[in-house]
């Protein structure tokens, strides 16, 4: 999903990549369990609650592709073979940033009927998560 912000790319990029203040903004965040990186470069790693349909997934991160200032990769894997690919890019626009953030959930315990609802779910949590990532700090 994506958005245009009025929020310079730099400011932009800065608060995706703040994994403390994800609490702030990315409605799927349930809190961290583990120490965070100050600064985010590939192959920093942490591990976090996800809460999707009220449901919490303890999550091991790593940071796949940290492509300075303007695409974050996050890979996670949970319990139950759950697995977790978050993008999150950031251009420069006229108006400012054009946000995108995409999260994609695969595994077994997610497939079929359940996977359906959780991908509506997932959309209306990433939906919320850009609107709540543009008005931080405003």
């Amino acid at each position: 999903m994506t958005t245009e912000i009025p929020i310079e790319p730099a400011v932009a990029w800065a608060r995706a990549c703040d994994f403390a203040g994800y609490d702030q903004w990315f409605t799927l965040h349930g809190g961290w369990c583990s120490e965070v990186p100050a600064r985010i470069v590939h192959g920093s790693t942490a591990v976090s609650e996800v809460v999707v349909r009220g449901l919490r997934q303890k999550v091991s991160w790593t940071a796949l592709r940290v492509e300075e200032p303007h695409l974050l990769t996050l890979e996670g894997r949970g319990m139950m073979g759950i697995n977790v690919v978050v993008d999150l890019a950031v251009t420069p626009t006229e108006m400012g940033s054009r946000v995108a953030l995409d999260f994609d959930i695969t595994g077994a315990a997610v497939a079929g009927p359940i996977g359906f609802a959780v991908a509506k779910s997932l959309k209306g949590d990433i939906r919320k998560s850009l609107e709540l990532f543009t008005h931080l700090g405003q």
